[in-house]
């Protein structure tokens, strides 16, 4: 490790014995940098680095912009030791105090290209102006979202599911983990209907593991005593029971349908109908009709028969949000869901969470590490620390 600072500067030590399979998104990530950095390359090209990040890895890797900045302004030779840096962000707030010139894309052109400063003013004015056309419209918006989820549930028949005592997913003295490693230990935790929950730690905690279980993407639910929507797992039940309950937006599910090609945005819209990667069933008109609109709130009108793959990042994340809302369920999981937003689809993203949540028939659980995203309808924090005793804590707000 001494011949391989970078590999400290990363803070990923004591992780490097652990395979990817097994690290979190922002372990990775780390890895990932430590993997660029040991490689000596003159120029590093990093793609929303903050993505994901607990605050302690936000630290680590904002403390080595700042090294090497430093160390740049130190080198009157220009040597080559020191790596170049160009970062692609979707959100201005998160430019590293390092970083001293913007180039700004909008629609595919050169809209602003300067120094930092100048930069800042301007999507300063810009976030302003946004704001302000924003809370002129949400009245607007949250009465055409409750309209359409009013639909939906009728149709989907959601109103009619009413779990027992209200009681939604519950698990007792659940333990989860490989190779002499713990990942959940002695985990008790009941998640009731309209209670929203927001699960937080840091990077490696175990909160995707925990949705994991929930989901099905984990098979040592089997082994636990989790019961979800009043049925212990491996009593009868099959996932799709399951899943025509949940609504899921997760790197996972991210990950699968930017693997998917030649699906259309409206096909990955009423996908959500049927809990399935891509449409492999022909829809009916209920289907479409919401699909459209479901698209046309979520700022896409008139892109239906757009690729999927032709989109951003960011775009495909919100793409995926309203597939996950489209049949208005009982649960829907939420991993990082603004992961690669702008800030305007960001906002946009979040007003139209918290409008479903006012509308009572769908209860969140929501993984962000972002503060500034907790909606206001989250009272209840299931906080996991995974060198502690008990290694979880429930708050409520």
């Amino acid at each position: 490790l001494d011949a391989y600072p970078e590999i400290k500067l990363c803070g990923v030590q004591k992780i490097l014995d652990r395979g990817l399979k097994y690290m979190s998104t922002g372990e990775i990530r780390r890895t990932l940098l430590a993997r660029a950095l040991i490689s000596k390359k003159k120029l590093l090209i990093l793609s929303d680095p903050f993505a994901g990040l607990d605050a302690e890895s936000r630290k680590i890797l904002l403390d080595f912009f700042d090294t090497i900045a430093a160390k740049q302004l130190n080198d009157s030779k220009n040597d080559s030791t020191f790596p170049r840096i160009i970062l692609s962000m979707e959100r201005y707030v998160e430019i590293p105090a390092a970083i001293t010139n913007v180039v700004e894309f909008t629609g595919g052109k050169v809209s602003f290209c300067g120094a930092k400063s100048e930069y800042e003013k301007i999507a300063t004015e810009k976030k302003a102006a946004a704001e302000a056309a924003r809370k002129a419209n949400y009245a607007e918006f949250a009465a055409t979202v409750r309209k359409l989820s009013d639909e939906v549930n009728i149709v989907m028949g959601v109103e009619n599911f009413q779990p027992e005592n209200d009681i939604l997913i519950e698990m007792n003295d659940v333990n989860v983990g490989w190779d002499n490693h713990k990942v959940l230990r002695h985990l008790n935790w009941t998640f009731k209907r309209g209670e929203h929950w927001l699960i937080r730690g840091p990077n490696g905690s175990g909160k995707t593991t925990l949705l994991e279980l929930i989901t099905g993407d984990n098979m040592q639910v089997f082994s636990n005593d989790i019961k979800i929507f009043g049925a212990r797992r491996g009593s009868g039940e099959t996932i799709w029971d399951i899943k025509h309950r949940l609504g899921i937006v997760s790197y996972r599910l991210h990950v699968e349908y930017r693997m998917l090609g030649g699906t259309s945005l409206r096909e990955v819209i009423m996908s959500g109908f049927h809990d399935s990667i891509g449409l492999y069933e022909i829809p009916g008109e209920v289907e479409a009709a919401a699909a459209e609109r479901w698209l046309e709130l979520g700022g896409f009108k008139g892109r239906g028969s757009e690729n999927f793959g032709s989109l951003s990042y960011g775009e495909q994340r919100a793409i995926l949000i309203l597939r996950g809302a489209v049949k208005c369920p009982p649960v829907m999981i939420l991993d990082e869901p603004c992961h690669g937003l702008d800030e305007q689809m960001r906002q946009k993203i979040l007003d139209l969470l918290e409008i479903i949540a006012e509308s009572g028939t769908t209860t969140f659980l929501h993984v962000t590490h972002e503060p500034s995203e907790v909606l206001k309808c989250e009272k209840h924090v299931l906080e996991l620390h995974p060198d502690e005793e008990p290694m979880y804590k429930i708050i409520e707000i």
